[in-house]
């Protein structure tokens, strides 16, 4: 039988993220946060564990050297 949905197209994301009013947009004025365009490839075909250097990486320039560095900077 053919399945629209299989088990591997399915991905469930749990977690909360809370901002007092403009704190989200300050941050991002400030440069806190990377923003990265989406690519529904991250969602369904990337393994969680290599989704942010994949991002990061994809970003290129400065980013793709930050993607490659260590879990912990005292690694090197």
């Amino acid at each position: 039988t053919s399945q629209l949905i299989k088990p591997e197209n399915i991905r469930f994301f749990v977690g909360y993220s809370g901002w007092s009013e403009g704190q989200l947009l300050d941050e991002l004025t400030y440069g806190s946060w990377v923003v990265a365009e989406m690519d529904t490839n991250y969602l369904f075909k990337s393994k969680p564990e290599d989704l942010w250097q994949q991002i990061m990486g994809n970003k290129g320039d400065t980013y793709s050297v930050i993607a490659q560095m260590p879990d912990g900077a005292n690694w090197n």
